[in-house]
């Protein structure tokens, strides 16, 4: 069935948003302003879905997409939407999620940071493989779309990308998956092949095709199961600011290099420390925010459940010579009780510092951080969703939220991160 609708609004999952009899319709790579003929492809009772037919007018806002595959790919939702807007898009989904599942009021929320650069930001990407094809999947499908280079990525992602293809396909045609990560600052790379199964996959040989292509690919590993080969360095290091760090193969970090310090900046900022602070920080990763914290405060402690992110982490205190951060490998849950049973428990927090996954924070989790009665919480999000349900759990434990500020850590994207202060009263 085709219907006429108007595109008011863009939503959180990236669609523009119309009405149809007061219906609520999603329409992927719509935007506002756009009057067209829309086939629904779902009918659900508080909502359809639906495909662009035809355009009637298209609106004012649209440009033209700088990349051939945008609407086929799945990987990027506003291509055709001038930047200013994606940010003005963002900062008005962010304060209605927030005020409907926190009540939170959105007057508290701070005009989003944009980030320095909207295309070639991305440090890490992930490809999928079939058969001698690398690329990425169709929208809500398993069909592999060969990709030549992504505007997402950063340039050398793209070289290395060209480099694979010219001594692809290996011997290996069990590959599921190719991941590419590189340093920004530093300039180099490290490739990652996942196999389904074993097979005679040549590691080293590969590795010095590889290199002879790109050089600046500095390591190779290979996954099958729990079993890892590695050629070459399986971690990389940047340089940012003042600091200096490693991260692992399988170590998480945030891929928008530049945006990463504008947040680390605005969290430095918020936490105003003197020097004679002790901060908690929950999903403290490789020390990403540990480490500058440290610099600044009398002494952190880190709760982190990844291996390779703690062995990350103290190695880098070691190379940036911090001697007052202590690192727990724990689930968040596990890491606050150990602290509540033993000889910490002694200590007051000033501060605690947390970054959880997209899924947000347990119910014990928030509790437990209440019952530390911290001054100062500090609230790193990738999702408005769960964020705004923990603000709503905090502020019913005794915090108040002073602000919260978006940062546009991916654009093209409807992914928002943001930074929020939450206060004791």
């Amino acid at each position: 069935m085709d219907v006429s609708v108007k595109i008011d609004s863009l939503s959180f999952r990236g669609s523009g948003v119309g009405r149809i009899s007061g219906k609520v319709v999603f329409v992927p790579y719509s935007a506002p302003g756009d009057d067209i003929k829309v086939r629904i492809t779902k009918d659900a009772k508080g909502f359809a879905e639906g495909d662009i037919v035809e355009f009637i007018s298209a609106s004012p806002l649209r440009k033209e997409p700088p990349c051939p595959l945008h609407s086929i790919c799945g990987g990027c939702q506003w291509l055709h939407i001038p930047y200013k807007e994606q940010l003005k898009a963002k900062e008005a989904i962010f304060k209605d999620t927030l005020r409907r599942i926190g009540k939170i009021d959105p007057s508290i929320v701070l005009p989003a940071q944009p980030s320095p650069l909207e295309f070639n930001y991305r440090s890490r990407v992930q490809f999928k493989v079939s058969g001698n094809s690398i690329g990425f999947y169709k929208r809500e499908s398993h069909e592999l779309v060969e990709i030549p280079e992504c505007p997402l990525a950063h340039p050398l992602i793209n070289l290395i990308l060209k480099g694979l293809r010219d001594v692809w396909p290996p011997t290996a045609s069990s590959i599921a998956r190719v991941d590419i990560n590189v340093s920004p600052s530093d300039g180099n790379g490290i490739v990652s092949i996942y196999l389904s199964e074993r097979s005679n996959f040549d590691l080293n040989r590969f590795f010095r095709g590889l290199t002879t292509s790109v050089p600046e690919i500095t390591g190779l590993i290979v996954h099958t199961g729990r079993e890892e080969k590695v050629s070459g360095s399986s971690y990389l290091f940047s340089q940012e600011g003042a600091f200096r760090f490693r991260a692992s193969e399988g170590s998480f970090s945030q891929v928008n290099y530049q945006q990463n310090l504008n947040m680390r900046d605005y969290i430095l900022s918020l936490a105003d420390l003197k020097g004679e602070e002790t901060v908690l920080e929950l999903y403290s990763g490789g020390g990403n925010f540990t480490i500058p914290i440290a610099d600044r405060a009398r002494k952190v402690i880190g709760i982190e459940v990844g291996k390779a992110s703690i062995s990350d982490a103290l190695e880098n205190a070691r190379i940036n010579n911090i001697r007052n951060a202590t690192f727990i490998q724990a689930t968040a849950e596990k890491g606050l009780k150990e602290i509540q049973n033993s000889k910490f428990k002694t200590q007051n927090f000033d501060l605690v510092l947390l970054d959880p996954p997209r899924d947000g924070c347990s119910k014990e989790v928030i509790e437990g951080i209440a019952a530390l009665r911290p001054k100062k919480i500090i609230y790193v999000s990738c999702n408005p969703s769960t964020l705004a349900r923990d603000l709503g759990r905090f502020q019913t434990l005794g915090y108040t939220t002073k602000s919260s500020r978006p940062f546009d850590m991916f654009p093209q994207t409807y992914h928002i991160e943001s930074v929020t202060e939450l206060l004791l009263f």
